[in-house]
């Protein structure tokens, strides 16, 4: 599973070409002949031990015919179980079984979500779709993020009619359009068990099956917009100049000298945000909220814990565990390292030592950290890194 990855995902697309010719533009069909080959990621199998035993709960789980969603007191039970020949029933008379953020429930789906967020340093989340044969799910429409659609089993009918709006705000009203107002069919692609396709934000589609079930993953994309930066640049200029923070003249729409007042403040002030602006902020907070919505993977941290309270010493080989995108700041006479689900704070005397590990690509002893610190003070350290989460000995020291 581990080697699976972004390149992999749209073999035999190179990254470069998907980037300057797909990426936001335009749809990618790849069809492989190859059934076999996303077979490692999932299957309708493992769903069903999902929905039996981790339990999803709308809204991360959904049950779909013809856009209508079933209700839910329909298949859960009251002790939050799902009540599965409710479901089977379900599939049987046609609905979409559909299940969200799927990386929340299957480990080596979490891995990879990972992966694919340090890549993009984007959030990323997966979601399952299963529908029988002759089915349809959910009528025209389009996201507001990419989406990656992965076909695992059966196969599906795929209708593009092109762009609603070129790369839409994320999180905006996304409309089912009605076959009256659709723009015209660009093409119908046809994904069978082991082809991709790729679809920007804002492009309109609607998928059915015919004589065979299907199976696909949706790997969603939620990309940082540059209105996203320029509103963090905002915020923090207006958390330091009043004149950002100030209120609009009482009555501005009622009379002609306060409007007229409003747009030169207006123009005025666009002229000190483009003088003033940080662009070093605007990275500080990005990094912060892209380590904040990670959370540390499953990788039996706790038998690693107890090894490293028996053995622990200045010879014992330590690694970042994985995907630990890790943030040094400096903070009064504190410094402090940020990673996915914990901060850890020391004194300023510690500065060098947590840059060290921040920066750390390999495996090093506890005696590389630098010599700032004594011998004892680099053991505390890096007990305190392995019991808040960041740091795993290696296996066999």
């Amino acid at each position: 599973m581990t080697a699976f990855s972004f390149d992999r995902i749209i073999a035999p697309c190179d990254p470069a070409t998907f980037l300057d010719t797909y990426w936001e533009t335009q749809p990618l069909h790849l069809a492989r002949k190859d059934p076999g080959y996303y077979s490692a990621l999932f299957s309708s199998a493992e769903l069903e031990s999902v929905l039996q035993y981790a339990r999803p709960q709308p809204p991360d789980l959904r049950v779909v015919l013809e856009q209508v969603e079933m209700s839910a007191a329909k298949y859960v039970n009251a002790d939050g179980s799902l009540n599965m020949n409710q479901l089977y029933k379900a599939y049987g008379e046609g609905h979409t079984l559909v299940v969200n953020s799927l990386q929340r429930f299957v480990p080596k789906l979490a891995l990879l979500c990972r992966q694919l967020q340090e890549l993009m340093n984007f959030s990323v989340e997966f979601n399952v779709y299963l529908t029988p044969a002759n089915a349809h799910g959910l009528h025209p429409h389009y996201d507001t993020h990419d989406v990656f659609v992965l076909q695992i089993e059966g196969k599906k009918s795929w209708s593009l009619y092109g762009s609603a709006q070129q790369c839409p705000l994320l999180g905006t009203f996304q409309p089912v359009i009605p076959v009256s107002v659709l723009p015209p069919l660009e093409q119908v692609v046809e994904l069978t068990a082991g082809d991709l396709l790729y679809l920007p934000r804002g492009h309109i589609h609607d998928a059915a099956t015919s004589d065979a079930h299907s199976m696909h993953i949706t790997i969603g994309v939620y990309p940082t917009q540059w209105v996203d930066v320029l509103s963090t640049a905002l915020t923090n200029l207006a958390l330091k100049d009043v004149r950002f923070r100030k209120a609009l003249p009482v009555g501005y729409l009622n009379d002609g000298s306060s409007r007229h007042y409003v747009d030169q403040q207006l123009h005025a002030l666009i002229k000190v945000f483009a003088e003033n602006a940080s662009a070093e902020l605007v990275h500080e907070v990005l990094a912060d909220q892209l380590i904040r919505k990670s959370s540390p993977l499953a990788d039996g941290h706790f038998a690693n814990m107890d090894a490293a309270a028996k053995t622990l010493g200045l010879k014992s080989r330590l690694v970042k565990r994985a995907n630990m995108r890790c943030r040094v700041t400096a903070v009064d006479n504190d410094v402090r390292i940020q990673f996915p689900g914990n901060t850890i704070k020391a004194g300023a005397e510690y500065k060098e030592a947590l840059l060290f590990v921040a920066r750390a690509k390999q495996a090093f002893e506890v005696d590389a950290l630098p010599d700032s610190l004594d011998p004892g003070r680099k053991i505390i350290l890096a007990q305190r890194l392995i019991r808040g989460g960041l740091l795993q000995m290696v296996k066999g020291d």
